[in-house]
């Protein structure tokens, strides 16, 4: 049990600082509109996470929260391999 755990907490650790990394270099000129963006989408993400687990619980049942969020998991796994980084091509500047 301890194993899973421990990989969990890696994971869910390593999220924010991933996501705040990937968008940074995303957007280099702007990095507070990035900032901004970045904190949005995560608290938008739970509010809605809240708001349609709230819903699962009402209609259905507690335990319905778990099966939506384990077939989510599962879902999203083939995902992580179909992203590619691109570059942006270098911009040329006039400036002397």
């Amino acid at each position: 049990m301890v194993g899973p755990l421990v990989l969990w907490g890696l994971g869910y650790g390593a999220v924010p600082v991933t996501l705040q990394t990937w968008i940074l270099t995303a957007s280099p000129e702007a990095p507070e509109a990035a900032s901004a963006l970045y904190v949005s989408t995560f608290n938008l993400s739970i509010a809605l996470g809240a708001l349609l687990g709230g819903f699962a619980v009402d209609s259905l049942a507690t335990a319905s929260v778990l099966w939506i969020g384990g077939a989510q998991a599962i879902g999203t796994l083939p995902h992580p391999g179909r992203h590619r980084a691109t570059t942006r091509p270098a911009e040329a500047t006039d400036h002397p």
